[in-house]
């Protein structure tokens, strides 16, 4: 396989939306009839059941959150990659979370030299994967990954390109600009893989990837 550097933009969605209701002002009963205003007291009920709990009180899928990464790129160099994931929040500042690839990459014709035929490569994996945001208002984060990417890597001994599940280790961090209180913000990582190989590995050029990544 060609070499291919690959900056993967991870672009994370995440799904927890719900509105801070304010007090509401219930009115007295009138003396005169001593009856109480039950319609402003099923509203204000209503209201206050409804404002969202403390985090230790959020069910599981409260917790959730979902993303991924879309990468469309058209021309002589085609890539195509659908990338979802889908995270829990263990805690406000830690979540956890599995994902799966896919990319599609297409050189066409004389993209190498004046001649050289179009090459096309699949590849799919799957990955879990950590981001940990810094307390005390700090704008940084650490971010891990562990990634098995199956792809086609060349074979020395049978001069053959071959399948293979390879695997990456990524540890790294960087800056985070938080936009929300539900673990929505910006980030731009630096993240180094312990297994890389010059021979194997998707990214053969070097062990780090930088990347940019949101959360919403």
């Amino acid at each position: 396989m060609k070499k291919i550097v690959s900056i993967l933009i991870l672009t994370s969605l995440s799904a927890f939306t719900w509105a801070q209701l304010p007090d509401v002002y219930e009115p007295m009963s009138r003396p005169s009839s001593g009856r109480v205003d039950s319609s402003s007291t099923t509203t204000n009920s209503t209201r206050t059941s409804s404002a969202p709990a403390s985090f230790e009180d959020r069910s599981f899928a409260q917790r959730l959150v979902y993303g991924g990464n879309l990468q469309l790129s058209f021309g002589s160099f085609t890539v195509i990659e659908v990338s979802p994931r889908v995270g829990y929040r263990i805690t406000e500042d830690l979540i956890g979370g599995l994902g799966a690839n896919f990319m599609y990459i297409r050189y066409g014709e004389n993209f190498f030299y004046n001649g050289s035929p179009s090459l096309d490569y699949t590849i799919w994996g799957g990955n879990t994967f950590a981001s940990y945001s810094l307390p005390f208002g700090l704008p940084l984060a650490v971010q891990g990954e562990y990634e098995l990417l199956n792809f086609e890597v060349f074979n020395p001994t049978t001069f053959e390109e071959e399948r293979q599940w390879v695997p990456a280790l990524r540890f790294g961090g960087g800056y985070f600009q938080p936009i929300n209180n539900r673990g929505g913000g910006v980030y731009f990582v630096a993240l180094y893989d312990f297994l890389w190989d010059q021979d194997v590995s998707f990214n053969r050029r070097s062990p780090w990837t930088l990347r940019a990544s949101f959360f919403f």
